[in-house]
């Protein structure tokens, strides 16, 4: 049996955050609409399907598994619209996603964080994740968590430079098979960018998606 450490990280959003969030040249953001979930699921499956995270919740590595978690986030009594964006690529190609949402309280949690392989180290995970943010705390949110392995270190980097602080160490079990599902409050971000190959994110009371 083999497991993963992971760390679960949180800061605190005691005012809205300032951020002028700017994409580099040909990328465009994508808002939340129904008609975009399947687009959300493929930039998922596509940065996640061979990483060590789709070891840890195997669905993360299946088409049907991806789109089986966008879409209960979409369900979810905590949706946060304003915090969940794709952004394309000369308007054609789905390069990058964030899925996000409302917690217990004033807590906001970062799901997934993904950006594919040729586009990573400009910027866009760092983008995502602002943007994410400003959402979350125009909705409410005042603190912000999420879950991301500890081998990770260009992940840990993004979030640290945005006062994320590791409170707490856990163990995820690596899990064989296309049918493992989170377990309730699991969430999962990925790859940011350079600055983050495949990350991870959530715990609390995410609801139980097939994800990792």
């Amino acid at each position: 049996m083999k497991y993963h450490k992971r760390y679960m990280m949180e800061c605190a959003l005691s005012e809205e955050p300032g951020w002028e969030v700017r994409l580099p040249p040909g990328y465009v953001w994508v808002p939340w609409s129904d008609a975009v979930v399947e687009r959300h699921a493929a930039v998922l499956y596509e940065s996640f399907r061979d990483s060590r995270d789709a070891t840890i919740l195997p669905s993360l590595g299946t088409v049907t598994g991806c789109l089986v978690l966008v879409r209960t986030l979409a369900r979810w009594r905590g949706f946060c619209p304003a915090a969940n964006w794709l952004i394309a690529y000369q308007n054609s190609q789905d390069v990058a996603c964030l899925q996000a949402a409302l917690d217990i309280r004033d807590h906001g949690v970062i799901i997934n964080l993904a950006v594919l392989s040729p586009h990573r180290g400009q910027g866009l995970g760092t983008a995502l994740l602002r943007r994410g943010l400003q959402g979350l705390y125009q909705a409410g949110a005042r603190r912000v968590y999420l879950e991301v392995t500890a081998s990770n270190q260009a992940a840990l980097n993004l979030y640290r430079r945005h006062h994320f602080r590791c409170y707490k160490t856990l163990y995820r079990e690596a899990i064989a098979g296309e049918g493992a599902a989170c377990k309730p409050g699991t969430g999962c971000s990925g790859a940011a960018d350079r600055e983050a190959a495949p990350a991870e994110a959530g715990e609390p009371s995410f609801p139980p998606a097939t994800s990792n």
